[in-house]
This record gives C-alpha cells, structure tokens and sequence, in this order.
C-alpha cells in the first residue's frame, strides 16, 4: 500500500470481510467522520450494526495555507462503527494494519488514553489515539453517550487518517508528497491549491455577518423540521452549524458568549431529534408488563418492623453526627416534664373544692 487509493481499497475490503455495510459519504460540511447521520443516529437505540465508510471532514481552525506536513483544513477519514463493540476489537485492528502492509514488527505502534467529548451534541466517551512510528493515523472511542442519552449497547468508532496511514506506510515527509492513485499523481497535484484556498477564505476573506446569518437560519429552519416531523433535516442543520461556527471563529468574528449560545441551541435540537427516536426503539410497556413490573418492586421492598417498646432511658448529650438511618424509635419523653402537669391538675381539683 503506497497510495490513498490503495490504502481506502484496502480497508474497504477488510471490513466488508467483517460484514460491514458501506455506507456513502455525506453531503455535508462534517468537522469529523462520527457525526455523518448514519453512525451518530445509529448511536442511539438496541438494534446491532457494522458500517463503515469515507468522508471528507473540514476543520476550518486546522488549515495552515498547505504549508504543514498534514495539519489540513480537509482530510478524509475513514470510518468504521461497530455496535455492540466486539470483544476483539484490538485483534481486529491490528489485521485491518496488516490488511494495509504494515509489518507491526518493524513500526513502533503505541495506544494513547483519549477522553472524547463534543458538547454541543451531548457526546462523550474514552479510548485511545494511535501511533504507528509518532504519527497518529487512527483514533478508537467507545461511545457512551450520544445526544444526553447513554448507549446500550456500547458503540465502537475507529477513524483511520487516510492521508497519515499512508504517511506512516511510505515515510514521505509530507501529504502533499503521497500518491493519490497508482499513476503518478501526487495529492498535492490533487489538492494544494484546495487547501490553500480554504485557509485564506476561514482566515481572510469569509464574510462574518453572512455566515452568522446562515448559523441563525440553519437553527431555525432544525426548528421548523422538528415542527413537522422532519427529523435528519433538522439533525442535518443543526450539524451544519457545527461547521460554520469554527468558520465564524477561524475568521475572528466570533463575540464573547455567542458559541455558547449557539451550542446551547445546537444540542437542543439534536436532543429533541434523539428523544424521538428513542421513543420509536422504546415502545411503553403493556399494562400487564406494568402491573407485573410494580409487584416486583413491592416483592423487592423490605417488611416494616414492629414498634419497639418504649424506652425508660434517654441520652442527655446531643450527637455531633447526623445518623446514617433514622432511629427506630422516638426518645422517650423525659421525666421532669411531667411535673408541671401535675401542679396544674392540683390546682384545677383546689379551684372544683372551691
């Protein structure tokens, strides 16, 4: 494997051999690969699934003008979800390098602790950046929330750096060095005037209140879908804004609390899209199910105890600690207290005499 078209051949093959589906890339400006509808709404729900695909990711804060070996403002990643995640992910991983014509015995392959998150979306989950000779070309996360809901069964995402694998394979110095295809055609032929254009319109030329005015039509138009049931269209905008939001920012123009506003509004829609969803894996239980599901918990409940005697003895110093149980028992009440009444029933016989 020494091309970009050797090495997306060569994992489509392997994980089709492992009964994945191949999904299409999506129409849209993603800023990384999990958030394409097919693996972030699969997150959600029992049903089991294997895809895989490719996607071109835009990242406007990471383009460097095509001077960086492969920082880029547009790379393509290769996407594989697994759901529920299998027990020999890593097994699997190290043949999907085999499958490329890594010799793991001769490159230094390191897993590096990662926690995942993207806020807007509700997302969070842990795993590992991998390293194969210091380049990181693959990241793996469990995904164990998706959209405020927690995922059962757990999910697993590898996202292979296409353009870093084939670095790693070739050891060319650059991106802009690899092949694309197996005829001589390089990817900087292909792609460095792209790269160098998307840098100057995120850092130079991109028109501020024109992008803020897509962010705040794109909200409104996820609002409008959720309104008539239009649940990708809605999940679709919202995703969108993802991407304009780091454009508004790599351009400067981005106000003090306006990305939080915007996240705000972003993982509103994409939570009241999950819940829907949720709602159709999840029918309400039957009746007969509740009522079998309430004498359980009854069963499960502990017998009250018995009232215990009253007790003639009573502490006389406060406890500087609160109880971890609520006592048994009231103290008893103690005896001095009843003297008064005594005196009063004294007086009440002394006044009848009269």
């Amino acid at each position: 494997m020494t091309s970009v078209h050797e090495a997306l051949t060569g994992l489509t093959r392997f994980w089709m051999d492992q009964d994945c589906l191949i999904v299409p890339a999506a129409d849209l400006p993603l800023t990384s690969a999990v958030l394409h509808p097919e693996c972030f709404l699969r997150l959600l729900g029992p049903q089991p699934r294997r895809a895989a695909l490719v996607q071109p990711v835009r990242r406007p804060l990471d383009g460097r003008h095509g001077l960086h070996s492969y920082r880029l403002a547009k790379h393509l990643q290769f996407s594989v979800h697994l759901k529920p995640s299998p027990d020999n992910l890593l097994e699997l991983y190290r043949q999907s390098l085999d499958a490329l014509g890594f010799d793991l015995d001769h490159h230094d392959l390191r897993f590096g602790e990662r926690r995942w998150r993207i806020p807007a979306l509700g997302a969070y989950g842990f795993g590992w950046n991998v390293q194969l000779d210091g380049v990181t070309v693959t990241r793996v996360t469990y995904v164990q929330s998706a959209a405020g809901i927690e995922t059962s069964p757990v999910s697993v995402q590898l996202s292979y750096g296409l353009e870093r694998v084939v670095i790693a394979r070739t050891g060319v110095p650059s991106a802009f060095d690899i092949e694309w295809g197996g005829d001589g055609l390089d990817y900087g032929r292909l792609r460095h005037r792209e790269e160098e254009e998307l840098s100057t319109h995120a850092f130079d030329v991109a028109d501020t209140d024109f992008v803020r005015s897509q962010i705040v039509g794109y909200i409104d138009e996820a609002s409008r879908g959720l309104e008539s049931g239009l649940l990708r269209l809605s999940y679709e905008s919202a995703v969108r804004c993802l991407f304009l939001v780091d454009l508004l920012e790599a351009r400067g123009g981005l106000a003090v609390g306006e990305r939080a506003a915007w996240m705000a509004s972003i993982e509103s829609v994409v939570k009241d899209v999950a819940t829907i969803l949720e709602r159709t894996w999840s029918p309400e239980p039957s009746k007969a199910a509740s009522d079998d599901q309430a004498a359980e918990v009854k069963a499960a409940e502990p017998a009250a105890e018995p009232p215990a005697e009253p007790s003639t003895e009573s502490s006389t110093e406060p406890s500087t600690e609160s109880p971890a149980e609520p006592p048994a028992e009231p103290p008893a009440e103690p005896k001095p207290a009843a003297k008064p009444r005594r005196r009063r029933r004294r007086k009440r016989k002394a006044a009848s005499d009269d």
